[in-house]
């Protein structure tokens, strides 16, 4: 496996490289780094009403330029960069697996945001943090990370709740000698952990804050309401499950998988399934699918070509329907890794409502979800060439991000 110091070597060179090509603000940072230049300044009131996301970033922010009497752009920006590092020393150290610190360094859409001032890497880190004291049976440190993620990104709660599964369920990692894995047992492991508070007081501590939360605030967002309202995007399942395929795809080629997906086509029962499930997809897609407005309002993003030239193309909308055989393959590989035991069927409740509210089609919403499912329910060891997968996109976003003219981004 690679070294640590060279995967803190690749992100500080990125952060160098983006600095330096990216000097000032750009795309949502015009309003995070000036909320935080605010606090700097000791102006906790002022508040950015295009700002949806809760000031945990912001907090941040200000003690690390506190510490250094500055909040200049390298500053901010620079504490994303130690966010990822802190985040990935200590999930891999509270788990005791070396190998996932080389994960969460590389992966694309934390690393990516390293060098940026954006909420994504500190969201996703704290609660995977609380994720992993979970794992190890401490769930006191567990639910005050989880409340600390909230502050980062309101949507963490869906994963406290995921959590609290865990935790009244008795799944651990390392797998303790007694754990039973079959879903009766869990059950039965569930209505035990009802005469024993610590494992799941915490948890419910945290939905009563969030809870009260949301009916002091009047809802979830705390600014530009209009844009991100709840909606039913029932095709979110579908982009999440072509992200999760794409990044996987070393697991895929080493996996026994495609070959008994493709023998599963070749037989009579699988093609009529095949067939009534396409079906299903393609009249979700027809009916359900939400264009959210910023998706086609930015060109610098990935998302806006994907979007207009293969999830939906304006000219002929019909080709929307050629992509879903690939629907149908990337969701067969996660429900092959899926099965029933608690800690899956509580992923799939926690992924959806995190995901299907949002009119919005963002990777980065898929990070979360992602991380979790390669962590906690597909958890071997991590593989040279994943990471060699999760670098190489790396160095392809970061130098078309640094070198083009309109910095294309996620």
């Amino acid at each position: 496996m690679l070294s640590r110091a060279l995967c803190v070597g690749l992100v500080a060179t990125a952060c160098y490289a983006v600095g330096k090509a990216i000097p000032e603000p750009y795309m949502d940072e015009i309003f995070h780094i000036p909320q935080a230049q605010r606090y700097f300044l000791g102006n906790f009131k002022a508040w950015d009403p295009k700002i949806t996301t809760p000031p945990g970033l912001y907090y941040v922010g200000y003690i690390a330029s506190q510490a250094v009497q500055s909040a200049s752009v390298p500053v901010l920006r620079s504490v994303n960069g130690i966010g990822l590092f802190l985040g990935a020393h200590l999930v891999s150290n509270i788990l005791e697996r070396r190998d996932l610190f080389y994960l969460l360094m590389t992966f694309p859409l934390l690393a990516f945001y390293a060098p940026l001032y954006y909420t994504d890497v500190w969201a996703s880190m704290v609660a995977l943090i609380g994720i992993s004291f979970t794992l190890r049976g401490r769930h006191f440190c567990s639910a005050f990370a989880l409340l600390f993620s909230l502050l980062f990104r309101q949507t963490n709660v869906v994963w406290a709740m995921f959590a609290g599964a865990l935790a009244v369920s008795g799944v651990r990692m390392p797998k303790r000698a007694s754990q039973r894995d079959d879903l009766v047992s869990q059950l039965w492991e569930c209505v035990d952990s009802l005469q024993q508070p610590s494992r799941y007081l915490p948890y419910f501590c945290v939905g009563l804050l969030f809870a009260a939360f949301v009916k002091v605030n009047g809802g979830i967002t705390l600014g530009d309401a209009d844009n991100h309202t709840v909606s039913f995007n029932l095709p979110q399942l579908f982009y999440f499950a072509l992200f999760l395929a794409f990044f996987s795809v070393p697991l895929i080629l080493t996996n026994p998988w495609p070959r008994s997906y493709l023998k599963r086509l070749g037989s009579t029962v699988g093609l009529v399934f095949s067939a009534i499930e396409a079906a299903l997809i393609g009249l979700t897609v027809e009916k359900c699918t939400i264009v959210h407005p910023f998706v086609l309002a930015d060109n610098r993003h990935y998302v806006f070509y994907l979007w207009r030239r293969i999830l939906h193309p304006p000219q002929a909308a019909s080709l929307q329907f050629a992509i879903v055989p690939v629907y149908q393959a990337c969701l067969a590989w996660l429900r092959y890794n899926l099965s029933a035991r608690v800690e899956h069927i509580a992923y799939w409740g926690a992924a959806l409502l995190a995901l299907i509210p949002s009119p919005l089609l963002e990777p980065r919403y898929y990070a979360m979800p992602y991380l979790v499912w390669r962590i906690v329910l597909v958890p071997k060891r991590v593989m040279l060439y994943e990471v060699l997968w999760y670098i190489t996109i790396d160095i392809i976003t970061w130098t078309v991000f640094c070198r083009s003219s309109t910095h294309f981004m996620w």
